[in-house]
């Protein structure tokens, strides 16, 4: 199973009546009311499942957004929206659109580091979509944020998809060499279930090698 990820979750949820109140009062600064949004969106997509009004709520975050020219938090919202679509509605061509138009976003804002998760998540769909080598395009373009900017944890989590990818096209060596390296720094962070993944991937590959 690759593991998804897009930002920072916020921690707890507030009530979503008070989250509108925020968004919708034009007295409190705009980053204020684009965060509300943003939580209000996890709130619908995390707790309560529904997709429409996770949706609406990242709307309301990018319209803010865009009346005021604010880039990174276009990028955040429009990319925001592609996860939605990604893992609420299952609509992959809507997400591919959403995170293409958020990588422009984060050029403009030169965020570049917040394409990560964009590419990884690009990566995840086209794996989905059992298009392998795109897959990979989009994992390579995450590892190389990675490096850039020495995150070791993301480095892990790059490779495992990569070991992942090149096992599912029976690229034996490849995939050995990336569950290698995702395994090296999952165990500098003692990350034991993640250890136990790359493990039991490892050990499938042996035991088809061998039968």
């Amino acid at each position: 199973i690759l593991l998804l990820f897009l930002s920072f979750i916020p921690a707890h949820a507030t009530n979503k009546d008070s989250l509108v109140l925020i968004i919708q009062n034009q007295n409190i600064p705009d980053t204020s009311r684009i965060k509300a949004s943003r939580e209000l969106a996890y709130f619908y997509l995390m707790e309560a499942g529904n997709a429409e009004l996770a949706l609406k709520a990242a709307d309301a975050g990018l319209n803010i957004a865009t009346k005021n020219n604010l880039y990174f938090w276009q990028g955040k919202m429009t990319a925001l929206k592609g996860y939605i679509n990604q893992n609420l509605t299952r609509d992959f061509e809507q997400a591919i659109n959403s995170y293409f138009l958020a990588l422009r976003f984060y050029d403009k804002a030169e965020k570049n580091h917040e394409k990560f998760a964009v590419y990884l998540n690009l990566g995840n769909i086209y794996q989905d979509y059992n298009q392998a080598n795109d897959a990979i395009k989009y994992y390579r373009l995450a590892e190389e944020i990675a490096i850039e900017h020495k995150n070791e944890e993301d480095l892990a989590l790059v490779y495992s998809n990569l070991g992942a990818v090149y096992n599912t096209k029976e690229m034996d060596d490849e995939a050995l060499q990336y569950y290698t390296k995702s395994k090296y720094y999952y165990k500098k962070f003692n990350s034991e279930v993640d250890i136990a993944v790359i493990d039991f991937n490892v050990t499938n590959i042996s035991v088809q090698q061998t039968g």
